[in-house]
């Protein structure tokens, strides 16, 4: 008995070992912190400096937002902001994170491109999916203190809470992204399903992803449309506020649990009397701790055993479309290498999706820009400003979908070594992966141009003349 415990002690330390060993990889590969080297130490310190001065720097504007809106009485009469207001922009966050999480889980776990590596590690199957697990929390809690945690600091801040309700906000925010990481953990293996089966069909992916983008289009355009073609808030502010305490009310009474959620992470407060702990928030506290244990014997006792074999599978099998005879045509040159790139990009939906996303995002940014100011009564100067910040996200959104063109000509790295076969100059090869990226861009500079025009007809210069005309929108979409 003696020798088989020592065996067993000695076990649990190798596979320690090998969790530490695991756990110190992966965090490196994924917070990109090293400290092994001089350039290594320099970039991590550079990198967490950064992260520390957007934490700071987000905590300081959600201060400055509630202070304004507390001077205004945009959320209430009294000098102090209900925690609606924090409760509903934390909801926001939490619904991107927890979809963030469980495709980011899915595709760390099952289709990372060093699963093939980690699976023929010396070690236990086990370990590898906790310390896969383990890291993926450690970024998720990164990931939530700089997005989720000014919102509630700043508001903490603003309202003067006492010290040990900052400290009970971390304490909280840990339980909030163990749920999370864990709850992702159980929806990880009908999302690697799902994911498996779009990988092996591109062209339902595509259809998939497009009819997501279509609706998240069709949402955010009805939410812009809400917006009234006319604001008076300086002079005629009571319909708004009305509004607001309207919109607030139906928030606390149908969004009942996230608006609890939020008084367990940092109290009460009324405008008068802080509470940081109700019989309420602790019950949940109590209900959300036990569930997270319930979702940790889960993944450990279920996701964990079947780790491996999904890992392995994801890749086992990656050519399995079906065979066919189909003759081979010849074509003009340009339309072969069309062809060609258009079949790659349908076929890696997340190449779409990126150069999708980012030129989508350009006219919904600049319909919601332009349809709030538009609204308003501005004088030339507003206009030019107005005129000078859409020029400015014009050219934000140009500078962001470069890295996702560069990634066009880096994922086919290798194949560019062939260029010596190529039977026509590389330009053209090189030139050729920009069409259907200069066609999205193209289009979505187009549309933006077009309801820019739109919304700013009716406004006129120091002349009295139309501030926006026709040919100005064209010059400006040709000069972008």
């Amino acid at each position: 008995m003696g020798m088989e415990a020592q065996k067993q002690n000695r076990e649990k330390r190798n596979e320690f070992r090998s969790f530490s060993t695991l756990v110190a990889m992966l965090l490196s590969d994924t917070l990109k912190l090293s400290f092994n080297s001089k350039s290594a130490r320099k970039a991590s310190i550079i990198r967490i400096v950064t992260s520390v001065l957007i934490f700071a720097v987000l905590t300081a504007l959600g201060v400055l937002f509630y202070r304004l809106s507390s001077m205004f009485g945009i959320f209430s009469l009294l000098s102090f902001i209900p925690e609606a207001v924090p409760s509903f922009l934390s909801l926001v966050v939490l619904v991107f994170a927890l979809i963030n999480s469980i495709v980011s889980l899915v595709t760390t776990l099952y289709f990372s491109p060093d699963n093939r590596l980690m699976i023929t590690y010396p070690c236990r199957g086990s370990t590898v999916f906790l310390a896969r697990l383990f890291v993926f929390y450690i970024k998720e809690v990164v990931r939530l203190l700089l997005s989720l945690t000014p919102i509630l600091l700043s508001y903490l801040i603003f309202s003067s809470f006492p010290w040990y309700s900052y400290v009970w906000l971390l304490v909280s925010l840990l339980l909030v992204s163990a749920f999370l990481v864990l709850f992702s953990a159980l929806l990880s293996i009908p999302g690697y399903y799902v994911r498996l089966f779009l990988k092996r069909n591109s062209l339902v992916a595509f259809s998939v992803y497009t009819l997501l983008f279509g609706g998240f289009i069709g949402l955010v355009g009805w939410i812009i449309s809400l917006i009234p073609n006319k604001i008076d808030i300086f002079t005629n502010f009571g319909p708004y506020f009305s509004a607001i305490q309207s919109a607030m009310k139906g928030y606390r009474d149908a969004c009942w649990l996230p608006y609890l959620l939020t008084k367990m992470m940092i109290g009460s407060f009324d405008g008068f009397t802080i509470v940081p702990f109700t019989s309420q928030t602790t019950i949940l506290f109590f209900i959300i701790l036990g569930i997270t244990l319930l979702l940790y014997l889960f993944a450990r006792f279920v996701t964990n055993r079947l780790y491996l074999h999904l890992a392995s599978e994801s890749f086992e099998y990656e050519s399995v479309g079906s065979l066919h005879n189909a003759a081979i045509k010849k074509r003009p040159y340009w339309s072969s290498q069309l062809r060609k790139e258009t079949t790659l990009f349908l076929k890696n939906p997340e190449t779409f999706v990126s150069l999708f996303g980012t030129f989508v995002f350009l006219p919904i940014a600049m319909a919601l820009i332009n349809k709030i100011f538009g609204a308003m009564d501005t004088t030339v100067l507003g206009n030019m400003y107005i005129s000078s910040v859409n020029l400015l996200l014009i050219l934000l959104v140009a500078l962001t979908s470069n890295e996702s063109a560069a990634h066009l000509y880096s994922e086919e790295g290798t194949a560019f070594a062939l260029n010596h076969i190529y039977p026509h100059r590389p330009y053209y090869l090189l030139l050729s992966k920009l069409i259907l990226p200069a066609l999205l861009g193209v289009t979505s500079i187009l549309v933006s141009g077009i309801y820019y025009g739109q919304i700013n007809a009716f406004k006129v210069d120091s002349d009295n003349l139309p501030w926006v005309s026709g040919n100005m929108v064209t010059y400006f979409v040709i000069a972008i």
